[in-house]
This record gives C-alpha cells, sequence and structure tokens, in this order.
C-alpha cells in the first residue's frame, strides 16, 4: 500500500471514530456512567466533583510554580456550587458574575472531566493567572450536570486570599 493511502485511510477511520451516537467520541447517547474526577453517578441525576483531587491537581500545579498549595474552604464551596448550579439551570455558561473582594472565579462548561476543565484553564491566560495568583490561599471548585444542555458539565472554581 503506497504511504499516502495509507495516511488518507487512517485519517478517515479517525473522523468516523467521532460520528458514534451521543455527539461526541467514545460517549453514549445519555452521558458517561461516571465522570473522571468526579464520584457519584450521572443516570441518576447524582454527581460530586471529589474537592480532594481537585485541590490536589490546582496545588500541584502552583508547586510546580514555586508557589504554596492552596487550603480547601467550605464557604467558597457553597460559593462555586451555587455558580455552577446556576448556569447548568439556564444551560448556559455565565461569565458575568461578581467575585466578592479578594476572590478570583472562573467558570468553565463541557469539559466530562476534572483533567479536561483543569487543562482548559491552564491554557487560557486569565485562569492560569487566577491559578498563579501568589495572593491567593483558598480553593474551592464544583461541578454540576446538566443531562439535557448543550454543554452537559458547567465547572465554578473560586479562589481566595
Amino acid at each position: 500500500m503506497q504511504p499516502r493511502l495509507a495516511i488518507i485511510i487512517l485519517l478517515c477511520g479517525l473522523g468516523l471514530a467521532g460520528c458514534q451516537p451521543g455527539g461526541r467520541a467514545g460517549l453514549p447517547p445519555n452521558g458517561p456512567a461516571r465522570l473522571a474526577g468526579l464520584e457519584g453517578g450521572l443516570g441518576n441525576g447524582t454527581m460530586r466533583l471529589d474537592e480532594r483531587e481537585a485541590l490536589s491537581l490546582v496545588s500541584t500545579y502552583r508547586r510546580g510554580h514555586g508557589l504554596p498549595a492552596l487550603a480547601y474552604d467550605p464557604a467558597l464551596m457553597a460559593r462555586a456550587e451555587a455558580l455552577a448550579a446556576s448556569m447548568a439551570r439556564s444551560g448556559h455558561l455565565l461569565h458575568a458574575h461578581q467575585a466578592a473582594p479578594g476572590s478570583l472565579v472562573d467558570v468553565a462548561a463541557g469539559h466530562d472531566t476534572l483533567e479536561d476543565a483543569f487543562s482548559g484553564w491552564r491554557y487560557a491566560p486569565a485562569s492560569r493567572a487566577h491559578m498563579l495568583d501568589r495572593n491567593m490561599h483558598r480553593f474551592a471548585m464544583a461541578a454540576v450536570y446538566a443531562p439535557h444542555s448543550r454543554y452537559r458539565v458547567f465547572w465554578a472554581m473560586i479562589m481566595a486570599r
């Protein structure tokens, strides 16, 4: 087989792999049974982010840049959960939200895993600057599943002094 033809066949196969039911490669139409970094089943509408895993991921990133780890904050968690739930109810990513003085808020949608959401924030200049802000010491992150929305999962991350 000619190398050029082999490449064309490979590319066609990869393109078809993304054409599975559900609109996303490898995901069933009603959503995955479990999202990495999330506890609970999506089929019955329950889902909780593993806060320790989220905190560890962001803190490890900060330590890699010479910054201290963050501390989990239950009060910030209530705010993050409320923001993620509000976006899930509306079905829209809300960029216009009020951050309390001394806090930074980042939102995301459409990421099926904690790692994907984190990568999105890490490569967005403003979110990356938030995660690497040396004045931030407290942390919370929430994810809410909205099965009938275009995005399916809404994320909110809040850091504060």
